[in-house]
């Protein structure tokens, strides 16, 4: 098996000037949710529910500690438009055999936390838009 470390992890957007940008040194956490939607196909005569799956769908939510370059970065982008953006996600590194999603979506969420005790922050999110990609790096 190949467990790993989340600090591996590389998170690269399409920034405003159609440029992929690593965001990695900025995150410290980042997730990939997928899901399907499902839907009841139960007829008269069944003791239990019947499913067939539906449409897939997924975000990819990110934070970190906040600072100029990435507010330079994420600002900009959010809901561009209604544009899609270009992501890559990496769970466990870059190198080879490593596991690469690559899709599009619409930065849907950027908020900075300013807390009174603490480090300045941010989450923001991708609301995936169509197909992900799955492959082998």
């Amino acid at each position: 098996m190949a467990f790993g470390s989340g600090t591996n992890a590389v998170v690269k957007i399409q920034n405003a000037s159609d440029v992929m940008t690593d965001l990695s040194a900025y995150l410290d956490k980042a997730t990939l949710d997928r899901n399907s939607g499902t839907y009841d196909t139960t007829t008269f005569g069944k003791s239990a529910h019947v499913y067939i799956g539906g449409l897939k769908d997924g975000t990819i939510p990110f934070e970190g500690p906040w600072d100029p370059t990435i507010d330079g970065v994420l600002a900009p982008i959010l809901g561009f438009a209604g544009a899609q953006r270009t992501f890559e996600y990496y769970p466990n590194g870059t190198g080879t055999g490593a596991v690469k999603y690559t899709g599009a979506g619409i930065l849907n969420k950027y908020s900075i936390d300013d807390p009174v005790d603490g480090r300045i922050g941010f989450t923001a999110g991708f609301q995936i838009s169509d197909n992900l990609t799955r492959a082998i790096v």
